[in-house]
């Protein structure tokens, strides 16, 4: 079972992890075998609003770890924002500033169907994307596939300077 996976994940990970990310792992896989008797569909059946409030009342569990659950695990429609989002989003001038996490998948999740598969398929691709070259030190803008739509591919000032974090 998923319980088991995410146990002898954790289990391994644990000589890397800093203290507080360990604790609220064994906190998290606690509540679920003691709760939920291990089983991941049971912590994530309902309606997908009711489930995802139940995730973010656990402690530890904050907006992106809540969504990677209901999308990874429980196959569930819920758009993940996280750093790589951020980055693409903004750097093509759809995002702005520090929105908030909530704004800006509120937006993900009005505009696209609600479809599980589909937010598998454009979360893994965004993730492709700002690791091989949207990069956040060492963009390769010149190889990216949506540089005409890029503002700041298009800057070759920041590009060549290899400057912007963004």
């Amino acid at each position: 079972p998923l319980f088991v996976e995410i146990f002898v994940a954790g289990e391994k990970l644990e000589k890397d992890m800093e203290p507080v990310v360990e604790r609220r792992l064994h906190d998290f896989t606690n509540f679920l075998v003691e709760h939920c008797g291990g089983d991941i569909a049971t912590l994530c059946a309902g309606p997908l609003n009711d489930v995802r409030q139940r995730l973010l009342a656990l402690k530890g569990v904050g907006p992106e770890t809540a969504d990677s659950i209901l999308l990874y695990a429980a196959e569930k429609p819920s758009f993940v924002i996280d750093a790589y989002t951020r980055r693409i989003f903004s750097r093509l001038g759809i995002l702005q500033g520090k929105q908030h996490y909530e704004t800006i998948r509120r937006r993900f999740m009005e505009t696209l169907p609600h479809e599980t598969k589909l937010f598998n398929e454009y979360h893994a691709l965004i993730v492709e994307l700002a690791k091989t070259v949207c990069r956040k030190n060492s963009p390769a803008c010149d190889e990216c596939p949506l540089l005409s739509s890029c503002p700041y591919g298009q800057d070759e000032g920041t590009r060549d300077a290899g400057r912007g974090t963004r």
